[in-house]
């Protein structure tokens, strides 16, 4: 039989964004709120065309993770690594990504 519950502490309920950002936080990844920022500037920050055809997927341990519709998104990407980590890190405040990661990935 499991075991029972520990007795509530009398804490007021917390945000589930909180808990949800402690638990990335412990896996190494950034915060929802980050990777909300990326998403939501994406078309600026690589152009629309490109936007259509790649798109964040995570932040984590300072790499951008991004999956890319064809193998020349990811050469177009790595030429611009710099520049556009550079604008990512100008629009987060915390998180400070250093490194792109850029696979293929096929629409579904």
């Amino acid at each position: 039989m499991a075991e029972p519950l520990p007795p509530a502490r009398n804490r007021a309920p917390r945000p589930l964004q909180a808990g949800l950002d402690a638990v990335l936080r412990r896996l190494g990844a950034a915060p929802v709120a980050s990777i909300v920022q990326i998403v939501d500037a994406w078309p600026s920050l690589v152009g629309p065309e490109i936007a259509e055809r790649c798109h964040p997927r995570r932040l984590e341990a300072e790499t951008l993770f991004v999956a890319a519709e064809e193998p020349s998104l990811v050469s177009h990407l790595a030429w611009q690594e710099s520049a556009l980590l550079d604008a990512v890190r100008t629009l987060l405040d915390d998180d400070q990504p250093t490194r792109l990661d850029v696979t293929v990935q096929h629409p579904s």
